[in-house]
């Protein structure tokens, strides 16, 4: 995403950075990259947890080796955690 704030890998196969965008904005972001050709994404799982500010929401896309996780937080949710994660 363009609006990628900073990053870290963790190993080969795992890259995670925070974004400034919303929760429906980087959903939006990887959804739409998935329409092209070399993509294949299975339907979006979203889910939340926590409570008060410690309230998270989250969005689960399968797109082939790749899980692409998008997590944002109720007391900033000006801004998601992205974590990708390509498969062995």
């Amino acid at each position: 995403m363009k609006e990628a704030t900073t990053g870290q890998e963790f190993q080969p196969d795992i890259y995670s950075y925070k974004a400034t965008a919303t929760l429906k904005q980087g959903t939006n972001f990887y959804k739409s990259a998935s329409n092209s050709p070399h993509w294949s994404c299975f339907p979006t799982a979203t889910g939340s947890g926590g409570t008060g500010s410690q309230a998270t929401h989250s969005a689960t896309l399968l797109c082939g080796s790749l899980t692409i996780i998008i997590t944002s937080f109720d007391n900033d949710s000006d801004h998601v955690l992205v974590v990708v994660n390509k498969a062995p």
